[in-house]
C-alpha cells in the first residue's frame, strides 16, 4: 500500500471518527468548504472534488457547505481580495465571509435555510457570473 493510500485511509478514519464522537455527543456535524481564488477555483476544476465531497459528506448523514459556490451578491471576491492562490483571504473578506457562514450555520439550525439565496446550483452558473 502506498504512502498516499494510507494517508487518504488515516484522513477517512479521522473523519469517521469525528461523525461518530459527534453523534454519541449530540453534536450536529456541519462541514464547510471556505472559498479560495474564483480563478483557482476554475482552473482546478473544483466540481470534481465538489462532486466527491457531497458523495463522502452524504454518506456519513453529515451536512456539507461549499462556500466556493457562494453566490458572487452574497459574498462578493476576486483574485485580490486574497493574499495567495491557496485560499486565504484578505481582512475585509474574511470578515465578510465569517458573517456569511454564521448566516447560513444560523439558518441551517433554525430550518429556513434556502440553499438559493446563498449558493448557485452549479460551478457552471457560478463561471458565468465572474466571466460577465
Amino acid at each position: 500500500m502506498g504512502r498516499t493510500t494510507v494517508y487518504k485511509n488515516a484522513v477517512i478514519s479521522c473523519r469517521i471518527f469525528i461523525k461518530e464522537y459527534c453523534d454519541k455527543n449530540g453534536i450536529e456535524l456541519i462541514c464547510v468548504t471556505s472559498p479560495i481564488t474564483p480563478s483557482s477555483v476554475k482552473r482546478l476544476g473544483l466540481d470534481v472534488v465538489n462532486e466527491k465531497f457531497e458523495k463522502f459528506f452524504g454518506e456519513l448523514g453529515v451536512t456539507y457547505y461549499n462556500f466556493n459556490k457562494a453566490r458572487m451578491d452574497v459574498l462578493p471576491r476576486e483574485d485580490n481580495d486574497y493574499a495567495d492562490k491557496e485560499g486565504h483571504m484578505e481582512g475585509h473578506l474574511a470578515e465578510e465571509y465569517s458573517q456569511v457562514l454564521g448566516e447560513v450555520i444560523d439558518k441551517h439550525i433554525d430550518g429556513t435555510l434556502n440553499m438559493k439565496d446563498y449558493f448557485y446550483d452549479s460551478f457552471e452558473e457560478l463561471f458565468k457570473t465572474t466571466e460577465e
